[in-house]
C-alpha cells in the first residue's frame, strides 16, 4: 500500500506492517550490534595484556547501506582500570542491506585492579 503521510510503500506481513520500502521513506539505516562474541584473551591484574580483543557483530536491518567509521573511543571501560583501545579492524564499512560485519577491538594495557571489566 501506499504511505500518504510518509510518502513511501508498506507492506502487511500477515501480523503488522514494513517500515517504508523504497527512497521515499526514511534512508536512515537501522543497524543492530550484536556483542556476545565480547572479550577474548587473558585479562589478569597487573599482566599486560597480549591478543586481548573485543568483537561486535554489526547487521544492517534495513533497505539501506550503512557507511559507518570506527575508532578506539567508540569503547568505554569501567570496572577495570589500565585497559585501553589500541586499533580497530575494520576502520570504516559500508554494510549493505541484510549484511553483518565483525568489528574488532584489539586492546592493550595491563589490568590494574581486579574486578568485572565492563564495556559500553
Amino acid at each position: 500500500m501506499y504511505e500518504s503521510t510518509q510518502n513511501c510503500i508498506k507492506y502487511f506481513d500477515g501480523t503488522a506492517w514494513s517500515a517504508c520500502l523504497g527512497s521515499g521513506g526514511s534512508s536512515t539505516p537501522t543497524v543492530v550490534a550484536n556483542c556476545s562474541q565480547g572479550f577474548t584473551g587473558t585479562y589478569r591484574q597487573g599482566i599486560p595484556l597480549s591478543g586481548a580483543t573485543y568483537k561486535v557483530t554489526l547487521t544492517n536491518n534495513s533497505f539501506y547501506n550503512a557507511n559507518l567509521t570506527f575508532q578506539a573511543s567508540d569503547l568505554v571501560f569501567s570496572g577495570v582500570n589500565g585497559v585501553t583501545v589500541s586499533s580497530v579492524t575494520p576502520t570504516t564499512t559500508n554494510i549493505a542491506p541484510g549484511a553483518s560485519v565483525v568489528v574488532t577491538y584489539n586492546l592493550s594495557g595491563t589490568p590494574a585492579t581486579s574486578g568485572t571489566l565492563n564495556v559500553t
